[in-house]
């Protein structure tokens, strides 16, 4: 249904690109995007549809629209530096016979049950507070088929582990998922569902206002590209998915230290600097072996020794709990000792010694904002 009223409101403003009246339905979308992808189908296949009749304007447009729809999202999270290693359209498991199949199994197993003309899932065998619709009374899918038939197709192309990520208004729908996973045979633990809540977007502190049925909204492309993969990918991983998150486009633009992406980076950056400036005095960094370590005792040397002995545990445990904004906070921990070292700690002395120390600690400091960079998908600069 929803691809319907996508294709019709793309087949509007294509129809207006060629000059005709055509109005996007009331129920369809009405976002500004469409008009360029209307613009785009005119110039490409105007020529063809002008030339079929009306009634055969839906598939065509229907199908250049997927096409460009999902080429928009690939471009978008390839900005985002989100690569995927597969993409899977559920008409493939309508056109294969999964979802039969999918049902067919439980029916086997003893999970389904007709009534009120429709076919029900016993869900409540595992857990579920009621049972739930499979297949309406007109033959109609619910949303819960195709889904059973997907995670069956996961299991069975060998996987040991299922994570999905969800949004808060999917809740309710994590008991049924279990339910279902159980009684295709495999362990419901088998299966993790996260739950993220919303992104609330402000700019200076003020809320950006958007109203899906208007159109009026700002896609994650944008965002991107107004501050900034690095900044993007940060300030969405740095809060709990469980955590609603209040995301300032003018904050996340900011290069202060108190924006706390530019912080983790500079602290990159000054190691950068720090070793070019000691290559630029002739100092040459030598032989871990050689070097006096026991002469890190400032205050400030030992709390950068301290937080990165953290950096294994706290990757460990961000892996283990799913929770990646353990990483950034723990790099801002450690971006806080480094720029504490910076400041309180001469790195080239006239002690030789002493140089040598506090250039391995660089080195040592160096890895680990690599580390952590690297790991959050963040870039690591020379300069700032």
């Amino acid at each position: 249904a929803q691809m319907g009223r996508f294709a019709a409101s793309l087949e509007a403003r294509c129809r207006q690109a060629l000059g005709q009246d055509a109005a996007v339905p009331e129920d369809g979308y009405h976002g500004s995007y469409l008009e360029e992808w209307g613009r785009e189908l005119a110039s490409e296949k105007g020529a063809d549809l002008q030339a079929r009749p009306s009634a055969e304007w839906e598939q065509q447009v229907l199908q250049w629209g997927l096409a460009r729809a999902m080429r928009d999202i690939e471009e978008t999270l390839e900005l985002a530096r989100i690569p995927f290693d597969s993409w899977f359209s559920e008409a493939e498991l309508h056109r294969r016979g999964e979802v039969e199949e999918a049902i067919r199994l439980l029916d086997e197993r003893g999970y389904l049950y007709q009534a009120e003309e429709a076919l029900w899932f016993r869900s409540t065998e595992f857990g579920d507070e009621k049972d739930r619709v499979l297949v309406t009374g007109d033959g109609r899918y619910t949303y819960l088929a195709p889904d059973v038939a997907y995670h069956l197709d996961k299991f069975e192309r060998g996987f040991d582990r299922l994570i999905n990520i969800w949004g808060a208004d999917h809740h309710g729908y994590v008991p049924r998922m279990k339910a279902a996973v159980a009684a295709l045979g495999f362990d419901p633990d088998r299966l993790e569902l996260i739950i993220t809540q919303m992104v609330n977007l402000f700019r200076g502190g003020e809320p950006v206002r958007m109203s899906t049925r208007a159109g009026e909204f700002v896609t994650f492309r944008k965002v991107i590209e107004e501050v900034g993969a690095d900044a993007a990918r940060y300030y969405l991983v740095a809060v709990s998915p469980d955590t609603t998150l209040n995301f300032d486009l003018e904050e996340a633009k900011r290069q202060s230290m108190d924006n706390p992406v530019y912080y983790l980076q500079y602290a990159y950056a000054r190691v950068r600097s720090l070793e070019d400036f000691a290559a630029g005095r002739g100092v040459q960094r030598g032989p871990l072996e050689d070097a006096g370590l026991s002469l890190l005792t400032h205050p400030a040397e030992v709390e950068v020794l301290k937080q990165a002995d953290r950096l294994g545990e706290e990757a460990a445990e961000a892996a283990a709990r799913r929770a990646p904004h353990r990483l950034a906070a723990y790099g801002q921990d450690f971006a806080a000792a480094f720029h504490k070292f910076y400041t309180d700690c001469r790195i080239v002395t006239e002690d030789e010694a002493l140089t040598q120390a506090r250039l391995w600690l660089v080195e040592a400091a160096k890895s680990v904002l690599a580390a952590v960079l690297g790991l959050l998908g963040l870039s690591a600069p020379d300069r700032m």
